[in-house]
């Protein structure tokens, strides 16, 4: 689950919404500020959703078990491999690595980005995530373009120092 245009969506697990490798042109439409916007919302939701589906893999391990199927009132016993299990585990807690750390990333530059905030922008930004201000609006647009300029000479101070 995470947040977009002020609603909770399901992750599709079968789509690399988080996975890619470069941000750019950023801000290019207005759900890519909002994805900076919800970013720490999002990756709350990314990593609590990650501990369930980590607890329930670890709550499924069993060697042998006896099953009852209401279906057809039958008892029958269960197995499955400790390893393979454990080996799976491991791909998903893998899996989760790269789409976190591209939203930190996010994070990371938007929360830096809006240092150079004065107080009136924090309250219209805020004011955004509550939804209480209309998308479109003068004071908004030139709100992202400001962010998105500083986002961009981080993004370029970033890869100068990793270069």
């Amino acid at each position: 689950m995470i947040i977009f245009n002020n609603e909770l969506v399901d992750i599709d697990p079968d789509r690399d919404v988080f996975l890619e490798t470069s941000i750019e042109p950023l801000f290019e439409f207005e759900e890519d500020f909002k994805w900076y916007v919800f970013a720490q919302e999002n990756f709350e939701l990314m990593r609590r959703h990650q501990k369930q589906v980590i607890q329930q893999l670890y709550a499924d391990i069993h060697p042998t078990r006896l099953v009852y199927d209401t279906v057809y009132g039958k008892v029958y016993t269960e197995s499955a491999s400790v390893e393979n299990h454990a080996i799976h585990i491991i791909d998903v807690k893998e899996s989760h690595v790269k789409p976190l750390a591209n939203l930190q990333y996010r994070l990371d530059l938007f929360t830096s980005a809006c240092d150079i905030l004065s107080e009136d922008e924090r309250g219209l930004l805020q004011a955004y995530k509550d939804g209480s201000i209309t998308e479109g609006s003068h004071e908004l647009t030139s709100l992202m373009v400001k962010l998105r300029d500083e986002v961009e000479r981080q993004e370029d101070y970033m890869q100068l120092l990793e270069a």
